[in-house]
């Protein structure tokens, strides 16, 4: 939806997209099992791992469950397990980007300056 439409506008040089594409998501939903794909998924295992053990929330036992379960749930419309992987590689090339500023700079510019009037055109 947006996400596609922000990237048209300001190119892929200027945009970190991840995740499936609406082919891809509507493939994945014939037989999606995100339990397996955690199960292959050294970082998503990692986190699941780290949230099912306690580790960030010492002092609300269980405040996660409700995420963990969406996360596995085979009917979860926002199939969170199957972008994960994605996630992480997009979040690894932001991190790059941004240790080079100029390009950074230039990077922000352009979508501020882009998606602005792109909203602006939306609300008129």
């Amino acid at each position: 939806g947006a996400n596609i439409e922000m990237l048209e506008e300001v190119g892929d040089d200027n945009f970190f997209l991840f995740g499936l594409d609406a082919n891809q998501v509507a493939q994945a939903r014939i037989n999606y099992q995100p339990q397996h794909i955690v199960e292959h998924s050294t970082a998503l295992n990692g986190v699941m791992s780290m949230l099912k053990s306690g580790h960030f929330n010492l002092v609300e036992p269980g405040i996660f469950n409700d995420i963990i379960a969406s996360i596995i749930d085979p009917n979860d419309q926002w199939m969170t397990a199957a972008d994960f992987d994605s996630y992480c590689l997009a979040q690894e090339q932001v991190a790059k980007t941004y240790l080079d500023q100029d390009s950074w700079q230039k990077i922000s510019i352009r979508n501020t300056a882009t998606n602005k009037q792109t909203l602006i055109y939306d609300l008129r």
